[in-house]
């Protein structure tokens, strides 16, 4: 990132200050667009098919504590009372669907993801997961797989979250309980994230998986407030665990 420097007082305005705000606004306008465009497939979504937004109770527990954005450790909650609702996360990440990825992290995070995230995201295979409702990609998980000391691999949530209309639908759950019944199968010993220390929601959806506060990292954002996390850890039982 450029670093802005100061200017004296009656001196010509600051150009790389200038060029940093036009750089921003120009990434705020191109969130805006890919937005709007995933609106008009949830509208014809909508029109294909009356299972949409009267089958998500607004009344229900899971929707007073939906949890928020994915980018600071959020998910979409799960709902009560969903029968009949149908979410396909067969979807496996491949180059041919990886812009699905890039336009739905437009729309729900305030970030922009750099090619070593899309990367990580490819080589961790089935672990990443892509989340459809009515053929429209509502929501995912991408993860990315690390090797401890010693030669353990462990998985790393980068992000996990789901487009607000289709939050407390089970979606975010869904996805995560992929990942965790897929690491028990695998020689995976913990799963990780950081969520964001003020971030309540996502905190009490983790911890209802098993995840625990391990850690407390200072200054670990350098955008929003709080900039402190929590590490939140889980350790792993495998399906067959070794004799």
């Amino acid at each position: 990132m450029k670093k802005a420097v100061s200017t004296s007082h009656c001196s010509q305005p600051n150009t790389i200050e200038y060029d940093m705000a036009m750089e921003w606004i120009l990434a705020q306008e191109k969130a805006t667009r890919c937005l709007r465009e995933l609106h008009k497939d949830i509208e014809r979504a909508r029109m294909r098919s009356d299972a949409c937004f009267w089958l998500w109770n607004t009344d229900s527990k899971a929707e007073r504590e939906r949890d928020g954005g994915g980018w600071w450790g959020g998910a979409a909650g799960e709902g009560e009372g969903e029968v009949g609702i149908v979410v396909d996360i067969a979807g496996r990440l491949r180059d041919k669907n990886v812009m699905q990825l890039k336009k739905l992290n437009t729309a729900l995070f305030p970030v922009r993801y750099n090619d070593k995230y899309y990367a990580d995201a490819l080589a961790s295979a089935d672990l990443t997961k892509l989340a459809y409702f009515n053929d429209i990609c509502v929501g995912s998980i991408a993860c990315r797989l690390e090797r401890k000391e010693g030669g353990a691999i462990r998985v790393y949530i980068m992000t996990l979250g789901v487009l607000a209309p289709y939050r407390g639908l089970g979606i975010g759950t869904k996805l995560l309980t992929h990942v965790l019944d897929l690491s028990a199968k695998q020689n995976i010993s913990e799963i990780y994230l950081h969520v964001q220390t003020n971030n309540d929601d996502a905190i009490a959806f983790y911890k209802k998986f098993g995840f625990e506060i391990t850690d407390t990292i200072q200054n670990y954002y350098t955008n929003i407030t709080p900039p402190d996390c929590y590490v939140l850890s889980k350790v792993v039982s495998h399906a067959n665990p070794k004799k």
